[in-house]
């Protein structure tokens, strides 16, 4: 009997030692993936500011080229009444 439960308590501490390595193991890829995770958000953020950046940057020559078109067009309009007025003379 003492012979039996001895091998049980082997047997058990065997199974838990193995199922303790399983979870150690768990634990270790969790933080590997987190890790990763972490360094793959770190990137995003990254892309992120570049992205807002250019779009900014954009917006700001979307906004000049439409100041432009506004000088454009009182240049234009100035010249040909320039004009009209060059043919009265």
């Amino acid at each position: 009997m003492e012979k039996n439960s001895l091998k049980f308590t082997k047997d058990l501490n065997q199974q838990h030692t193995k199922e303790i390595k399983v979870l150690f193991d768990l634990e270790k890829q969790i933080e590997k993936e987190s890790l990763a995770l972490f360094d793959q958000l770190q990137e995003y953020k990254e892309n992120t500011r570049k992205y807002l950046k250019l779009k900014q940057e954009l917006n700001s020559k979307i906004k000049e080229f439409g100041d432009l078109q506004n000088i454009q067009s009182v240049i234009e309009r100035d010249l040909l009444e320039a004009t009209l007025v060059m043919k009265k003379l």
